[in-house]
């Protein structure tokens, strides 16, 4: 009893000191990926660009439907945001009947709920499961007619709707206008992958891609830019040194060049130095940053997962564990069918565990050489990317395979 009360405690200063002035943080929201700042550093021709492809909607006319690419975290979702709220403005200045809709198809995950989403954002209510996407389509289109709307739609990672679900919802899309006697919805697809367009149908290419731009990722000197411009906004005067996010743009871009992720090392170096009681953020505050953002990033992978694919991730180690094992796939499908035994699960074919092999690869988790073995030709040897503590760590969460880790 006096252990829980000790507990209660604890977790109540904590939450007290939230209410306390922050020593570090001026406006937390700063940092987030959805925050619009003022200025978008280096991406100000990008902002031109879509800015005059969207502009004729102003007068009623026709814009031309744009495809955006480029890697995560170069500005792409920013910029249309950015353009968005200022294209709405104007618009309410004008008294232009435009509604903007921004839809991330990745965290909508279906066509209906796509469509539920855009419903929603022009105030028409759908929902939430139930009706054919048809007749969402044509509630959609008869919502338009009846206010008499001009509709901006962008769909952001839109690659990942089209790979799950296929093209209909692009289908739909491309042919929306000929419900009107003029044209009144223009489209912008966002995609992550500059290789998407090549597995389109020509005839929604040639509708929905009118114009195309390619964002380019960011140098360490431009990462340097948009991250001081966010630190002055996020942060007290003195809490940040320019060579501490001189560090983090340099380590950002020699990685990846993704904003939104140097953006998120520098909130959780702040966040470092804040719960350490420090008045500044140093480069030690980074490098612990880093180390809880890559087991975070583990854990989240690691933790959804298929069982079959964990299994065969405790088989890699158990295979690594062993001084006089060789390392390869053979050896690996071994370990796993033996544990799968043990579980009484099913045993997947050595062509499906090659491909959860090459999956675990793909996101990071394992890596893999090539080497000669002689007479016994060429095979693949395996070694982990990541600390094996972090796999471990992310696997102890579930019960079921908590005994094999042993």
């Amino acid at each position: 009893m006096e252990e829980a009360r000790g507990s209660l405690e604890v977790l109540n200063k904590v939450f007290d000191n939230m209410f306390l002035k922050s020593s570090i943080f001026r406006n937390r929201d700063a940092l987030r990926h959805d925050y619009i700042p003022n200025h978008l550093p280096h991406r100000e021709n990008e902002i031109k660009y879509v800015g005059e492809v969207v502009a004729p909607l102003l007068l009623h006319n026709k814009a031309s439907n744009l495809f955006i690419y480029g890697k995560p975290g170069t500005g792409k979702t920013a910029v249309i945001r950015f353009v968005f709220n200022a294209l709405s403005k104007k618009a309410n200045e004008l008294r232009a009947n435009i509604k903007c809709v921004l839809v991330n198809s990745r965290l909508e995950g279906s066509e209906y709920r796509i469509l539920a989403s855009i419903s929603r954002q022009i105030g028409l209510s759908i929902p939430f499961t139930g009706l054919a996407t048809a007749e969402v389509f044509r509630r959609i289109v008869n919502h338009i007619k009846a206010n008499n709307l001009y509709l901006l739609v962008a769909l952001d990672e839109i690659d990942v709707i089209v790979k799950k679900e296929g093209e209909n919802l692009l289908y739909e899309l491309s042919r929306i206008n000929e419900n009107f006697s003029s044209h009144r919805v223009s489209f912008i697809g966002i995609s992550n992958e500059i290789t998407f367009k090549q597995i389109l149908d020509p005839r929604i290419l040639s509708t929905l891609s009118e114009e195309e731009l390619v964002f380019k990722p960011y140098s360490s000197d431009e990462l340097f830019d948009i991250l001081m411009e966010r630190a002055r906004e996020a942060f007290h005067n003195g809490v940040c040194d320019p060579s501490v996010i001189r560090y983090i743009a340099a380590l950002s871009a020699s990685e990846h060049g993704d904003a939104r992720r140097a953006l998120d090392l520098l909130r959780v170096s702040a966040e470092t130095a804040e719960r350490g009681g420090k008045r500044e953020i140093t480069v030690e505050c980074v490098q612990e940053a880093l180390r809880k953002i890559e087991r975070d990033q583990v854990n989240e992978v690691i933790r959804t997962l298929p069982i079959q694919s964990k299994v065969l991730l405790i088989s890699i180690l158990k295979n690594l564990r062993n001084p006089s094992a060789q390392h390869t796939s053979g050896e690996i499908y071994t370990e796993y069918r033996s544990l799968v035994t043990n579980l009484g699960l099913e045993s997947l074919t050595d062509r499906r565990l090659s491909s959860l092999l090459n999956e675990l690869e793909s996101a990071g988790i394992i890596s893999s050489k090539i080497v000669n073995m002689g007479r016994y030709g060429r095979t693949k040897k395996y070694s982990l990317s990541v600390p094996q503590a972090h796999i471990v760590e992310a696997l102890k969460e579930g019960d079921l395979l908590n005994g094999l880790l042993e």
